[in-house]
């Protein structure tokens, strides 16, 4: 099991391709990666000044919608051709906090395809210092968007975007116990507002379900997300009465690991499912004198 007590790295990107001065910051990217700027806006931010996950997330889809359009492959191309992304995993490592007017860079290139899949991968960094502020990796399948159902991915397409390597080291989390039963759950119904063009609810939602109910549940103790490894089973409905259970699967003094998960309140079998690792906010009254 990864240790939640390990405190992640805030790489330097330096040059184009090139590592870091240590193996275990290697977060290297190709040279052929789609680049883009942002300035983070006031509205992304969170009461504590910083960008929450999901937010990264809609960073991410966002970029990823960018790079296909600026190879020729943009909404209107996919509609024509009935074709659509639906990701199926996505693993997020969060480095430094981003903050409001804080301007990143953000990069995103396909490391891996099949035959209906690809792997996509993410880094964005501040501009000022280089530090990272995340680096990711997506599962996306390539369906018909009349039938839903996973299609051969055009060659053209294939050819045009890689594959370029370079992918995110796997951080595979441990497999959950038949024995897990959740400490905390909390119930929502989804939003039409959090639908997509797809009629489903948002990749990124989710993560935002996750956060909140992690929250919730680890309080009153603080503690700032580093990682999450995100399973997306089946789609949510806008007006799906939900329940999101959060349960520990790992404490120490620096950190805490969590195993979550979301059902319908009328049935037991999740549609998505998350592992995330958390490091320990001290409080004033836990610091040293």
């Amino acid at each position: 099991m990864p240790d939640p007590d390990e405190s992640y790295p805030t790489t330097s990107v330096k040059r184009e391709g090139e590592a870091a001065s240590s193996p275990r910051d290697a977060y290297r990217f190709p040279a052929q990666a789609w680049r883009d700027t942002l300035t983070v806006r006031s509205y992304e931010a969170g009461r504590d000044g910083g960008v929450r996950p999901g937010v990264i997330l809609r960073y991410l889809e966002n970029l990823a919608t960018r790079a296909s359009a600026g190879l020729g492959y943009d909404n209107r191309w996919y509609r024509d051709h009935r074709g659509a992304w639906v990701v199926r995993e996505m693993s997020l490592l969060l480095g430094a906090r981003a903050t409001i007017d804080d301007e990143l860079r953000l990069y995103t290139w396909v490391s891996e395809f099949r035959r209906v899949q690809a792997t996509r991968d993410y880094l964005i960094t501040r501009a000022d210092t280089g530090r990272l502020v995340a680096r990711a990796q997506a599962r996306w399948a390539y369906i018909d968007r009349v039938t839903g159902q996973p299609t051969r991915i055009p060659d053209d397409l294939s050819a045009r975007m890689g594959p370029w390597g370079y992918g995110m080291r796997p951080r595979r989390p441990p497999t959950p116990g038949d024995d897990l039963a959740p400490a905390a759950s909390m119930p929502l119904v989804a939003r039409e507002y959090e639908a997509d063009t797809q009629g489903h609810i948002n990749n990124c939602v989710y993560l935002d379900w996750f956060d909140e109910a992690a929250t919730r549940a680890i309080t009153p103790s603080p503690a700032r997300p580093r990682f999450f490894r995100l399973e997306y089973i089946r789609p949510a409905l806008p007006g799906a009465a939900l329940a999101i259970h959060t349960a520990p699967a790992a404490t120490r003094s620096r950190g805490l690991a969590l195993w979550q998960w979301i059902t319908p309140t009328d049935g037991e079998a999740p549609i998505a499912r998350a592992w995330s690792e958390w490091l320990r906010v001290p409080t004033p009254s836990s610091a040293p004198l």
